[in-house]
């Protein structure tokens, strides 16, 4: 878990560039014969595949921002459900402490309560005269 954690905090904190992708970008459209091959039997230039690139690069990086963000927020709850665990773990062992002093306590209490118990109850059981 640790592992996904320091990836998560590593890719938030990356600045979004895509000027190294950019070959491979149109690598990749030019062999799409429906975007590359199609644009140039239609007559269109080159431009039109250098913008839609550009306008695809500003998508890219707008969904990589927004990814960042999700992942502060995600690492944001995270680290409130952690927390919240401890608090959660913490107060269960204060109660089952307090548990354990009540019911020591309710021992030394029960001894002396059998006892009269059975004190009063043999005065009692004669006739059912005092």
């Amino acid at each position: 878990m640790e592992a996904v954690l320091t990836r998560l905090r590593d890719f938030s904190c990356k600045t979004a560039t895509f000027e190294d992708s950019r070959p491979a970008a149109q690598g990749a459209a030019r062999r799409d014969p429906r975007r590359a091959g199609g644009a140039a039997a239609e007559g269109g230039s080159t431009l039109d595949i250098e913008s839609a690139l550009a306008w695809l690069r500003r998508e890219l990086m707008e969904m990589r921002s927004q990814d960042q963000a999700l992942i502060r927020q995600l690492m944001e709850l995270h680290s409130g459900i952690q927390e919240l665990k401890q608090e959660l773990s913490e107060e269960e062992e204060e109660e089952e402490e307090e548990e354990e002093e009540t019911d020591e306590e309710g021992e030394e209490g029960s001894y002396w309560d059998s006892e009269s118990e059975r004190g009063s109850g043999s005065v009692y059981s004669g006739s059912g005269e005092v």
